[in-house]
């Protein structure tokens, strides 16, 4: 027997079903969990009572009530049927659209995990080693780090012009702070 997960949602408190007697809540929800990736639920009338631990009797009548039309049924489609006849067992009729619903949360969560692994697979670093530097780009000693090209066209950013620019309103923190620093450029 596999390993199948069945999300149960909050809102079968107030479906149809729950209105039904014991046995057929508890066959509903047994075959629920014992349905696989498409729906599909295999076995027999006595053998799905065994796992739902209720009479052959109880599964029965529960059986019938699946397949026959439910007019209440929050569930339009199929006229409110919950199952079909399949060869071996039943088939959930509305499985495929209950398993694409995923909350928000979960969604979220998976979105999460998701990129934190594709993150992990893409980085070129070696968490485990020594840091990577940048004296480790050069094989060569004799090789030095390239300058950065100065400018040959002359500035026209002047201290002054920055005083003009921030205006009476500006920050005088900021104006002393910027006004320094293209003095600094221009002494360079």
């Amino acid at each position: 027997m596999g390993v199948t997960f069945t999300k149960l949602f909050s809102s079968i408190t107030e479906s149809t079903v729950w209105c039904e007697s014991a046995g057929t809540r508890l066959t509903w929800i047994t075959m629920l969990a014992m349905a696989d990736r498409t729906g599909r639920v295999f076995g027999s009338i006595p053998g799905l009572a065994n796992r739902a631990r209720v009479t052959v009797d109880e599964a029965r009548t529960a059986i019938e009530s699946f397949m026959s039309p439910d007019p209440d049924s929050r569930t339009k489609d199929h006229e409110g049927r919950r199952i079909e006849v399949i060869d071996g067992g039943w088939r959930l009729l509305n499985h495929a659209k209950y398993r694409a619903l995923r909350d928000d949360e979960a969604r979220k969560e998976y979105k999460r995990e998701w990129i934190k692994e594709r993150r992990r697979s893409e980085s070129t670093v070696d968490r485990n080693g020594p840091p990577y530097t940048q004296a480790d780009a050069y094989t060569d000693k004799s090789s030095k780090p390239r300058q950065r090209a100065r400018s040959t066209e002359p500035r026209t950013g002047k201290p002054k012009d920055l005083e003009k620019i921030l205006g009476e309103d500006g920050s005088e923190k900021l104006k002393a702070i910027l006004i320094e620093a293209a003095r600094r450029d221009e002494q360079s």
